[in-house]
């Protein structure tokens, strides 16, 4: 399933139409930051692909801004945001293979410069992916050989190198912007805090000296995949079993430390979205009986409440009907509030981390 398609532009000058409020472009880039023309921005909200132009939307469905010839990611298309926390689960299910970035979204222009977006400054800040600072003193380095890309992660003060290959399957991630992972090792870039983990765990994220993964093994065609939440501390691991519909899914630690979503990959459809309840491992369905159900999930906020599309199809292949709305939802009641309806857009979320260096 893909949630980010380029939105007609007809759509595009009926939202620039309906805004309630003026929307202006900013300076040409230039070498150093952008200085965005709006009063102010939220520290989160979302990103939307319109056409040729990426308009920014705070939670409240409140439009900004809108930046005319830029891109979520390159303008070429081939290093699309999947910046393992900037993206929605969904599309880090299908690209799953781009989650070495550490947690921003980048926007490009068509000269080529890329650009992070700084609410707080409301700016936008230049950004060389090929050499990233991450905390501890730790750089990610991208460099390709051989039609390959490779990344390195390294860390003096840390002693640390992971290193990491696109197409030859030794993948390298840096989760929630400090947590980077290669294979079966884990390393808090802040804290210097070590983990060992198995090699069929996928990190959902860190608290308090304690990391949550996702792991599964295949049983048999009959049982499928036997799926466990496990948390790795420095008292030991515990486990919870999980059922996530006999798929391997990837999670998303809250900010609190109480839930973890999960997206499962589907054939057709939206992926299933579900909550795990940290302490007990219960496992609920995010959707209202047959009223409502999630598809795609944005994000986390950072009062722990979910940024996700609801939809009220139920049908097989529910992506086929009319875009479903976004809203923010409390997952301990799934009580949840409107921000806006789109479609055939790439959305990502800003906001998810704290802005890198």
């Amino acid at each position: 399933m893909r949630v980010a398609r380029p939105l007609p532009l007809l759509l595009l000058a009926l939202l620039t139409a309906c805004a309630g409020h003026p929307v202006r472009a900013a300076k040409p880039a230039g070498p150093g930051p952008i200085r965005l023309h709006v009063k102010s921005l939220p520290r989160q909200g979302l990103l939307l692909q319109e056409g040729r132009s990426v308009l920014l939307v705070g939670l409240d469905g409140h439009r900004y801004l809108k930046l005319r010839n830029y891109w979520i990611g390159n303008p070429d298309w081939l290093k699309p945001a999947v910046f393992d926390r900037a993206v929605n689960l969904s599309e880090r299910l299908d690209d799953e293979w781009m989650g070495a970035y550490p947690g921003f979204a980048v926007l490009g222009n068509r000269r080529g410069q890329m650009y992070r977006l700084d609410p707080e400054r409301r700016a936008l800040i230049p950004v060389d992916l090929r050499h990233i600072s991450l905390p501890g003193g730790a750089v990610l380095v991208e460099r390709m050989r051989d039609h390959d890309i490779l990344f390195t992660i390294t860390s003096k003060k840390l002693r640390l190198k992971m290193t990491g290959s696109t197409f030859h399957g030794t993948d390298i991630r840096v989760i929630d912007g400090k947590v980077a992972v290669d294979g079966t090792k884990a390393v808090d870039l802040e804290t210097g805090e070590r983990w060992k983990i198995a090699a069929d765990c996928k990190v959902a994220g860190e608290d308090n000296g304690t990391l949550y993964a996702l792991c599964g093994r295949y049983v048999s065609r009959s049982r499928g995949y036997a799926m466990y939440l496990v948390a790795y501390s420095r008292h030991g691991t515990q486990r919870h079993s999980v059922d996530l519909g006999g798929a391997p899914g990837i999670g998303w630690l809250s900010p609190n430390g109480r839930y973890v979503a999960t997206m499962t990959a589907t054939s057709c459809g939206p992926a299933p979205s579900e909550l795990i309840v940290v302490k007990t491992g219960e496992v609920r369905p995010l959707k209202a009986g047959s009223k409502w159900t999630t598809g795609a999930i944005f994000g986390w906020t950072s009062d722990s409440r979910l940024v996700a599309t609801v939809s009220t199809d139920f049908s097989e292949c529910a992506d086929e009907g009319p875009p479903p709305p976004i809203y923010v939802i409390d997952p301990r009641t799934l009580s949840h509030r409107y921000v806006l309806t789109t479609s055939d857009v790439w959305i990502y979320m800003w906001g998810t981390l704290e802005n890198p260096s």
